[in-house]
């Protein structure tokens, strides 16, 4: 499990999130007292979510290498499915779960874990964390991607964005940021943000609300 997250919508707005390397499950409400359950997929771009006052939801945003067995996450890329539910119970890969409370998130992934609807690679999580494993460089990138739908060089680019996005935070300078996080110069940075996250580091620091703020 990589975070687990809550929301409360309070008025109208758009809200960018960043590209990121994970899969989701969200639960929530919408302004009409409708019940949601959502299959949220990875993305290598930034990707607009239009938000309503009245909404309110909750969720969990699974590991890079924890993935849901039945599909692949190429197949889900950009994608959100919603899942059946009726606000009680959910439905996915045909097991049919109640629909937990936010401090029950951990639980839930125990249990899909346990019913096999979930798959954690461990070779996958190995080669993120940069450790040797025993595939040609070809195959375990066929394997990476076959699990995160994302080769590791591209969930590496994701990592370093977050990365210098802290440093910044943090109080560090555009420069300091870029160099401390691994980007060759400022200006890959910049390229990288622009790509992953639609705006400029700058523009996201004036802003005040980054499309990076939902993940640690």
């Amino acid at each position: 499990m990589n975070v687990v997250w809550w929301a409360e919508i309070g008025e109208d707005g758009d809200y960018i999130d960043a590209a990121n390397e994970f899969w989701s499950l969200g639960f929530g409400m919408r302004p009409d007292g409708r019940p949601v359950a959502t299959l949220i997929g990875p993305s290598i771009g930034p990707r607009a979510l239009r938000l309503r006052a009245g909404e309110s939801g909750r969720g969990v945003e699974l590991a890079a290498h924890v993935f849901v067995t039945a599909l692949t996450k190429r197949r889900l890329l950009g994608q959100m499915h919603d899942l059946p539910t009726d606000g009680r119970w959910f439905e996915l890969s045909g097991v049919r779960l109640p629909v937990p409370d936010v401090d029950l998130m951990e639980d839930l992934v125990a249990v899909l874990m346990r019913r096999g609807v979930l798959s954690a690679d461990e070779t996958v999580a190995a080669a993120l964390r940069g450790h040797p494993v025993a595939y040609s460089e070809r195959s375990m990138h066929r394997h990476v991607v076959a699990a995160a739908g994302m080769g590791a060089k591209k969930i590496e680019q994701l990592q370093r964005a977050r990365a210098a996005y802290s440093l910044l935070q943090g109080g560090s300078t555009l420069a300091a940021a870029a160099a401390e996080a691994g980007f060759a110069d400022q200006s890959h940075m910049t390229r990288a943000f622009t790509t992953l996250a639609g705006c400029s580091p700058a523009r996201i620091l004036e802003a005040g609300q980054s499309p990076f703020d939902s993940r640690p």
